[in-house]
């Protein structure tokens, strides 16, 4: 096991996030940018519904603010599994073998990104024990002008906790009581193309409005222990949850 991989371990543990700089280098991310975007350009109106969401109306390219289905890209679920974001997945899992639950891309297109409401993934992911891990790729510099994520750090420690509809698209779950947040340090991201960070599903976090002239995005691969069972109870709330939210948004988008 690497240093980098230990220190990892260490602050996933300690904090519930961490930041592994310089992941990719600035070739790699260019090469699998150019494979994503020309992915979405030629597919994404063949997705609707929870797998895609757009900053209005029209569903253009541009427009799109997160895809939540880029593992059917044959290129970037090869990038997990045999690359070596499995070897980081497999040692902050303790050892478990990792699943790939489903890779994203969350676009954030200058002066129009969206917000994320803060939230903890396993929320959303619904896996008994909550050992899951998300992996966040900047394939943009991220920071506080155009919308990075934030961390509300050392939360994961509190378990999963309750939610309520955000109303939010790509991100419809938000944690309900708010007063938790104060016993908690807000830290927000500074990163550079390829540097990769990695949180707990149970961290609180989100992000803010990206109205900067400058684009935001990160794509991620949201990872939990093969062997981990999903909880069919929680999983069935949250899709009612969900559906009811986005035919919601296909009625306002109507009107």
């Amino acid at each position: 096991m690497n240093n980098k991989i230990k220190k990892a371990i260490i602050e996933l543990n300690k904090n519930g996030w961490t930041v592994i700089k310089g992941f990719l280098t600035k070739k790699q991310v260019s090469n699998y940018k150019k494979n994503i975007f020309e992915y979405l350009k030629k597919n994404h109106l063949n997705f609707k519904g929870r797998h895609i969401n757009y900053v209005g109306n029209a569903k253009k390219f541009t427009d799109i603010h997160s895809f939540h289905k880029l593992e059917a890209n044959k290129k970037v679920k090869d990038f997990f599994y045999k690359g070596k974001i499995y070897k980081y997945a497999y040692a902050l899992l303790n050892n478990s073998k990792p699943e790939l639950r489903a890779s994203e891309l969350f676009k954030k297109p200058k002066k129009s990104g969206l917000k994320a409401s803060p939230h903890q993934d396993d929320f959303y992911w619904n896996v008994k024990g909550n050992k899951g891990i998300t992996f966040w790729i900047a394939l943009d510099e991220a920071n506080k002008k155009n919308g990075t994520m934030y961390y509300y750090t050392a939360s994961h420690k509190l378990g999963l906790l309750q939610h309520k509809p955000s109303y939010g698209k790509g991100t419809s779950q938000t944690v309900k009581n708010i007063k938790i947040f104060k016993k908690f340090k807000k830290d927000y991201l500074e990163l550079k193309k390829g540097d990769m960070a990695v949180h707990s599903s149970l961290v609180i976090h989100g992000s803010e409005e990206n109205l900067s002239n400058f684009n935001r995005a990160g794509w991620t691969f949201a990872v939990k222990p093969k062997y981990s069972p999903y909880d069919k109870k929680r999983t069935s709330l949250f899709v009612k949850s969900l559906n009811k939210q986005i035919k919601l948004r296909e009625k306002n988008a109507r009107i």
